[in-house]
């Protein structure tokens, strides 16, 4: 029997994934949303040439060059490095272990913008709720229970030239398994403004504030596609 479940990323309603679950160990997809997509890139990079099928429009992203406390570095200045640094990010926006993505989280912060300050309690509340959703307590080792969010799709809303800002929004898939091996997935629209202050991109506002959720649909689907997402690996 399928039931509905919920993933939290944050205490926030508008970060509430609603996500389709069974208890008899066998991944379900929710059908996309069908609300068409009102965002449209205004800035983009070129992706390689595009052969048959969606996946074949993929664009490579440049790797991190180095990690700081788990935190992927050294993207580049580019809409092409924003780009990746969303990825990166999107890997660590969420995670079961509270001290660690609350770390995470943190280190990805623009101290300059002093968000984090104000919204780590609301965050670490979510984060125990998203436990407790997978049938874990407060803190305490994940064992069996899993959580993955996996960047696969891209838009630029917005890259001022010369200023070093950016606002990229990512299409993840999350999937989780929970205590009773109840599995769940679904898509998760993630938006980061970013700016470079020199040497690295930092994030300074919150990322899952659901502003944009009515563009999700399942990954390197026609549908995505049809929204307006675009297909990178990497980052």
């Amino acid at each position: 029997m399928v039931t509905a479940g919920a993933l939290v990323l944050s205490t926030a309603v508008v970060a509430v994934i609603v996500l389709a679950s069974t208890n008899d160990g066998v991944d379900r997809e929710l059908d996309p949303p069908s609300a068409a997509a009102t965002s449209t890139p205004v800035v983009e990079p070129t992706p390689p040439a595009a052969e048959a099928g969606v996946s074949a429009r993929t664009l490579a992203l440049p790797q991190p060059t180095h990690y700081e406390g788990g935190v992927p570095r050294g993207y580049p200045n580019t809409v092409v490095g924003a780009i990746a640094a969303a990825y990166g990010y999107s890997r660590l926006a969420s995670g079961l272990d509270l001290d660690a993505t609350l770390t995470a989280i943190e280190a990805m912060a623009d101290p300059e913008a002093g968000w984090f300050a104000t919204e780590r309690s609301a965050m670490a509340d979510g984060l125990v709720a998203q436990r407790a959703g997978l049938g874990l307590p407060p803190v305490g080792p994940a064992g069996t229970v899993s959580l993955t969010l996996t960047p696969a799709g891209y838009q630029v809303l917005d890259r001022e030239a010369g200023a070093g800002t950016a606002t990229v929004l990512t299409l993840n898939l999350v999937s989780a398994r929970a205590t009773d091996g109840t599995r769940t997935t679904g898509p998760v629209v993630l938006e980061w403004n970013l700016r470079w202050d020199g040497t690295r991109w930092l994030v300074t506002s919150r990322y899952d504030r659901g502003t944009h959720e009515h563009l999700a649909r399942i990954p390197l689907t026609t549908q995505a596609e049809a929204a307006g997402w675009k297909a990178a690996s990497g980052g």
